[in-house]
């Protein structure tokens, strides 16, 4: 028998979401899907943001099995980065979901509501060399809305 094709349809290059496991795709979880985007706004510390907002985009790339994570991207200043995410066990008392990303020079901390928002504080590493990490304060953040969420007000249904 020949091996199983990750793709269901050779016109979508999106990964099979069948190989994601079931506890993956329930409560706030169930957000993270591959090709989902969100859009925001993202104020990285230090020289590279100069204290400024700047155009954010985040988008689910695929379930890593290896790893049991999911392969996200985020963008802003004409970077795009591929990393890990991370996400805590058990959801908080409103429901919202811890999460983690980083990748070589940026690490992110924060949660998804269970609306879809995510939004947390932003660290840029400054010295490579000492692994030394300027942590962001009160100004320097992430908040991204899901595409979905976005729309959701110009969609109706036939009811």
């Amino acid at each position: 028998m020949p091996p199983r094709s990750r793709l269901k349809d050779v016109k979508n290059p999106l990964p099979d979401y069948e190989d994601v496991p079931s506890a993956e795709k329930q409560g706030v979880r169930a957000w993270f899907r591959p090709g989902r985007l969100w859009i925001g706004s993202i104020n990285i510390p230090g020289p590279m943001g100069a204290d400024s907002s700047a155009r954010y985009v985040f988008q689910v790339v695929e379930w890593n099995k290896k790893t049991r994570t999911w392969i996200v991207s985020h963008a802003a200043h004409g970077d795009e980065q591929l990393c890990h995410l991370k996400l805590d066990d058990t959801p908080a008392g409103d429901g919202s979901l811890g999460l983690s990303f980083q990748d070589a020079e940026t690490s992110c901390v924060g949660s998804i509501s269970t609306d879809g928002v995510i939004s947390g504080t932003v660290g840029q590493l400054v010295r490579p060399e000492e692994d030394f990490w300027q942590k962001g304060g009160r100004g320097q953040h992430v908040r991204a809305d899901a595409g979905v969420v976005r729309a959701r007000g110009f969609f109706r249904t036939g009811r």
